[in-house]
């Protein structure tokens, strides 16, 4: 109705409060790309920054960026280079650079990685190239109108933390470090995952700052 949907976008969101819900099965790893989890975690608590975002509401949505400054997409479609914003940092205070980026992209791409899932949706991106320590540039082995949204969709991890040891088993992937405006504070097995706001958010001179104090998944187990 007119009149109700006029109210609900005139409404303010408040800062503060907790968002308790239940899942049915605990997750085997908080590992964003990992085939068992990366489509419900990123979404639940943004835990990890993307190169890109979508803005608005679902009445006037669209792409901004958010890692990413600026970007730009050649002619024929098969080129695509990001520009990054300086000093962001990861929840360990470690810098974000176009090294995570490509290590990020890299290592979905390799098939030792268990993501199959995931990387089905990058099969047509060639490679991921370092222009400049704030510029990374993706090679398409030919255009489609959706690789802009799926490469902007990259989840970026730090390539100091997660270039040594298995990464499919790595024990960060049950204290994973992101640069998100949450970061998870507490892990109890078959109980809950807590996550709260980062205080050193690097996105809060732009106002996006999530405005809920804390995201609690709460395991209750069939």
């Amino acid at each position: 109705m007119p009149l109700v949907a006029t109210n609900a976008a005139a409404e303010t969101p408040k800062r503060g409060g907790i968002l308790n819900f239940s899942v049915v099965a605990e997750p085997p790893t908080y590992d964003c790309h990992a085939s068992t989890t990366f489509a419900t975690l990123h979404p639940i608590a943004p835990h990890y920054s993307t190169l890109l975002r979508y803005e608005g509401d679902w009445r006037d949505m669209k792409i901004a960026g958010d890692v990413a400054e600026s970007w730009s997409a050649s002619a024929d479609g098969r080129r695509y280079e990001f520009k990054l914003r300086p000093g962001i940092k990861f929840h360990d205070g470690q810098p974000l650079t176009a090294e995570d980026v490509k290590f990020t992209f890299d290592k979905m791409m390799d098939p030792t990685t268990d993501c199959p899932d995931l990387r089905n949706y990058y099969q047509d991106i060639a490679s991921c190239d370092i222009i400049d320590p704030h510029t990374v540039k993706f090679t398409c082995k030919k255009p489609f109108f959706l690789h802009e949204i799926m490469l902007g969709d990259l989840s970026i991890i730090p390539k100091h933390v997660y270039s040594t040891g298995d990464f499919n088993n790595h024990p960060n992937n049950r204290a994973p470090i992101g640069s998100g405006p949450y970061k998870l504070e507490k892990w109890d097995t078959n109980q809950q995952l807590v996550f709260v706001r980062n205080p050193d958010y690097w996105g809060k001179a732009l106002g996006r700052e999530g405005h809920i104090d804390k995201f609690i998944w709460r395991i209750v187990l069939e």
